[in-house]
């Protein structure tokens, strides 16, 4: 899966395979951060701490949270982030 954010965290890019995972079409989430809403409540923080990392200066994180599809089921995704 490709999810390209710019620096206010909006979708630049979400390809086929993000489609197919989460059952949303790019369209519904370009030039927003509506991608945030796919992360559960709970695992929210982690994935800010992420994007606090980044802002940081890190270029290299790995981290593993679930992402909720159209259907209401979700979705472990493990992800890595190379600036």
């Amino acid at each position: 899966m490709i999810l390209v954010v710019d620096t206010e965290e909006r979708v630049v890019r979400f390809n086929t395979a993000c489609n197919t995972t989460t059952g949303y079409d790019f369209a519904e989430f370009q030039g927003s951060t509506k991608w945030q809403d796919l992360v559960p409540a709970d695992e929210k923080d982690g994935v800010r701490r992420v994007n606090d990392r980044l802002r940081s200066g890190e270029d290299h994180i790995q981290h593993e949270n679930h992402w909720l599809h159209r259907d209401g089921s979700m979705r472990l995704i493990s992800w890595a982030i190379r600036c």
